[in-house]
């Protein structure tokens, strides 16, 4: 008798710890935060785990406050202690009573993207526009949530894209002709997207374009260019971009392009290169072949690559391309750890491979990784590779009382991204009156010449190139030294040095 009353207490006492249990580590139900009488909202979409994205972003808040000497900025409930709390920053202008309130909604598995935007749809006012899609699949994520959301308690609000920099998405959207599932990113939520960042196909023909425009870097077959221009290049790059046009070649160059398939970015950015030395894309982008390898999968690691890696490496080597006398482009379409491993392996197999190839990215690779961190992340004596990767801002703009030595200093390009977005959203909300109204901002919004009529950033101006250039002495060993290349162009086609760090 004892021994059952014994059991059923257990029981009782097991189902108690139970219950509780349940009730401690029960999904926690996202709260939205309410909008003061006469203030507006941006949500700001990202998931809990990216504090450090959220820190550059109230960076970026700050650097347009800076920039508009009317905007002041209350950070003091940016950063909350609480992992569930909706952190808050907000700016307000001189004369004005009302403020913006950007807000971060964190993305989390209690929590989806979906689960916030129909909460958000339901407050009134909702927000006037969510500022996400830090990759193209949460951009996509985003985007689609926005467009299924149809009911809203007022304006639908817009899209602000960071940096998703995906042209293409497949998308359970209709689409009139063509591939029915073939949709335009930019088109998931249609005639309210605004993307702050450039595309793929911007990337690519911009770090080409620059590429082309450089006697150093420039492919070319066995003939090579005219001696004295191709030294007056190797002397001054930056300079030799004057006489680009007048080189000539006996042989069209050769570009290989990988693409690993199981990433997203790295299909579309491929294709988009590979689209560029099509006849007719208007780059005169000749080559004689070009050459693409598709690896199944990006997994791998820090500095082996993986057996399909191997197999493309291999490929390439056996061709004899990487022969003096002429010069081929690499194109890696890839994050960094997927490029670093294919031309440690290049650079293994012949350590002054870097004579004859040059290696081409669009943003998957960061300047942080290549210059701040680089003794760990890219240790150039091992990369013996050129490398030209691309930036949507300036990652060296680096304020000139900065006590911090300049070879730890943090790049600034995405902060100032930030920047952009928030200068924008802030001077057409507040100017030339105050708006409450989504469909009054997306008016504002579209007559910005930052925009093209799509809604996506005008290429042509404020991209950046960073060209990585191990020195190669003449006694074919790679020099202890590094140089780093900023350039950038604000019109018109020629490229400008603006910064060059030797490390």
């Amino acid at each position: 008798m004892r021994g059952t009353i014994a059991v059923v207490i257990l029981m009782l006492v097991g189902a108690g710890i139970a219950l509780g249990l349940r009730s401690q580590f029960q999904p926690r139900v996202g709260k939205v935060s309410p909008v003061p009488a006469g203030d507006v909202e941006l949500a700001w979409i990202h998931t809990t785990t990216n504090a450090q994205t959220w820190e550059r972003f109230v960076a970026g808040v700050h650097e347009a406050a800076r920039q508009l000497p009317d905007m002041e900025v209350d950070d003091s409930a940016a950063f909350l202690d609480q992992t569930v709390s909706v952190p808050e920053v907000s700016i307000g202008f001189r004369d004005q009573p009302n403020r913006i309130r950007i807000r971060w909604y964190k993305i989390s598995s209690e929590v989806s993207t979906r689960e916030w935007v129909a909460k958000l749809a339901e407050r009134d006012p909702p927000p006037l526009a969510f500022i996400g899609g830090g990759s193209s699949d949460r951009a996509i994520e985003l985007a689609k949530a926005l467009h299924d959301q149809e009911e809203w308690k007022g304006s639908k609000p817009l899209l602000c894209l960071t940096t998703a920099t995906a042209d293409w998405a497949d998308a359970d959207l209709p689409r009139e002709g063509g591939n029915e599932n073939a949709v335009k990113l930019i088109d998931i939520y249609p005639k309210r997207s605004f993307r702050f960042c450039f595309t793929n196909s911007a990337m690519a023909r911009a770090v080409l374009d620059f590429v082309w425009q450089t006697p150093s870097l420039r492919p070319h077959g066995p003939g090579g260019p005219p001696a004295a221009l191709a030294h007056l290049g190797a002397l001054s790059p930056w300079n030799g971009i004057a006489v680009a046009p007048l080189l000539s070649y006996e042989t069209p160059p050769q570009a290989h392009i990988l693409s690993w398939m199981d990433d997203p970015y790295s299909a579309d950015l491929a294709l988009r290169f590979r689209e560029l030395f099509r006849p007719g894309a208007g780059l005169g982008l000749e080559c004689t072949a070009v050459e693409v390898s598709e690896i199944r999968y990006s997994v791998g690691t820090f500095t082996s690559v993986n057996p399909r890696e191997t197999g493309s490496t291999e490929l390439i080597l056996a061709e004899g391309t990487p022969a003096r006398g002429r010069k081929f482009l690499l194109v890696l379409p890839a994050a960094t750890q997927p490029a670093r491993r294919m031309i440690r392996a290049f650079a293994a197999d012949s350590p002054m491979i870097g004579r004859s190839m040059v290696a081409v990215t669009g943003d998957g690779i960061s300047f942080n990784t290549v210059y701040r961190d680089g003794e760990v992340a890219w240790p150039t004596r091992e990369l013996s590779i050129p490398l030209v990767f691309f930036a949507h801002q300036n990652p060296v703009a680096w304020a000139e009382d900065d006590p911090t030595p300049i070879t730890n200093r943090t790049s600034t390009d995405e902060f100032l991204l930030f920047a952009d977005i928030v200068r924008t959203l802030g001077r057409h909300i507040r100017q030339p009156g105050p708006i409450t109204d989504a469909d009054e901002l997306l008016q504002r919004m579209r007559k910005d010449p930052f925009f093209d009529t799509d809604g996506e950033r005008r290429a042509g101006q404020g991209e950046h190139v960073v060209v990585v250039r191990p020195l190669i002495g003449e006694d074919d060993r790679v020099a202890k030294d590094t140089h780093f290349e900023v350039y950038t162009r604000s019109g018109g086609k020629r490229w400008e040095l603006i910064k060059l760090l030797t490390k």
